[in-house]
């Protein structure tokens, strides 16, 4: 898509899948894209690891089998870098690249000390150069993501949205915690009031989108899309959820056997992919949240090392359903 198409594209409300480093693998992403994601995001590709030609780096790029539209987040601070890294993304995606989103929230240190991430909050300067050189190098919209502020008692977000703007963003993602926050205490939502009253391009809301109440309370104050990121582990129905409230419904909670049917699938898709089967520890445990039992099945998955320990433990699983449904 490019700017205008961008533009279109949120006239309708959308539910997004959110960039999440070590997370949003092309399995991933299949997964909530099959249960109602609009868009899924890779997660956030090094563009000095693409130029060097990482292998690891440019496979973070590869599309599932299934995934015929993809949106890519880009992690760096010189703009001729970046540049070089979008058009080289352009080109390895073709048709399939939807847009370009450029990390400017994340707050690790090993990230931040090199001038990455939510450190260029710090450089508005630096920020719009850098859209500006990607902008000349590709024809689909770039978007970026940020954070409220580096320190929380000194939001620069209204300064930061302004210069990206100037530079022809197409749209911003906007996460109200600071740097310093990190992923503690609750997301700032009187900031995204002040940031829609300023902005002209859509906002994406992010931060505690855990429910599809959580995701049409930031839309009713003027988000065109929401991020969901936390709010996915386990729960890939938040998105078809979501779509659901917004019109005016209720979708059921799923099911113990299937939330133990898309472990599974999960997991094979995984095995298919040649992913390690270290990845499906964290997952597993997502998906087993809250059953009965829980920690006893998810004290499991955290010590399987192969994807047939893992097939194990949802065959064990099942044949204890019929008693589960009960406590459900």
């Amino acid at each position: 898509m490019n700017k205008q198409e961008l533009f279109e594209y949120f006239e309708t409300p959308r539910v997004l899948m959110a960039p999440m480093a070590g997370v949003s693998d092309k399995v991933y992403r299949s997964i909530m894209l099959e249960h109602g994601a609009d868009l899924a995001y890779t997660e956030m590709v090094s563009a000095t690891g693409l130029i060097y030609g990482s292998k690891a780096t440019l496979e973070l790029l590869d599309p599932y089998k299934t995934e015929d539209k993809l949106a890519v987040q880009l992690f760096g601070r010189e703009p001729h870098v970046m540049a070089q890294a979008a058009s080289m993304v352009q080109e390895y995606l073709g048709e399939k690249l939807e847009l370009i989103d450029i990390n400017m929230g994340c707050p690790v240190t090993k990230v931040v000390k090199k001038g990455e991430g939510s450190a260029l909050l710090l450089d508005p300067d630096r920020a719009q150069q850098i859209v500006l050189a990607m902008s000349n190098e590709v024809s689909v919209a770039i978007s970026a993501k940020i954070r409220s502020a580096y320190t929380k008692d000194n939001p620069v977000f209204l300064e930061v949205a302004q210069a990206l703007e100037a530079a022809g963003i197409a749209a911003l993602g906007f996460h109200g915690r600071s740097r310093g926050q990190g992923y503690r205490g609750l997301a700032n939502r009187a900031y995204l009031d002040e940031l829609v009253k300023q902005s002209t391009v859509p906002i994406i809301a992010s931060g505690d989108v855990m429910s599809a109440s959580d995701s049409l309370d930031y839309l009713s104050r003027g988000a065109k899309a929401v991020f969901v990121a936390r709010g996915s582990y386990g729960n890939p129905w938040i998105f078809k959820q979501t779509k659901e409230a917004l019109q005016g419904r209720q979708l059921e909670k799923p099911s113990l056997y299937e939330r133990i049917a898309c472990a599974r699938v999960h997991m094979r898709r995984a095995q298919e992919e040649g992913l390690n089967p270290g990845r499906m520890r964290k997952i597993s445990a997502w998906y087993l949240k809250g059953m009965p039992e829980a920690n006893m099945w998810r004290s499991k998955s955290m010590k399987a090392v192969s994807f047939e320990d893992f097939e194990g433990i949802y065959k064990e699983l099942e044949a204890k359903l019929e008693v589960y449904a009960r406590w459900n």
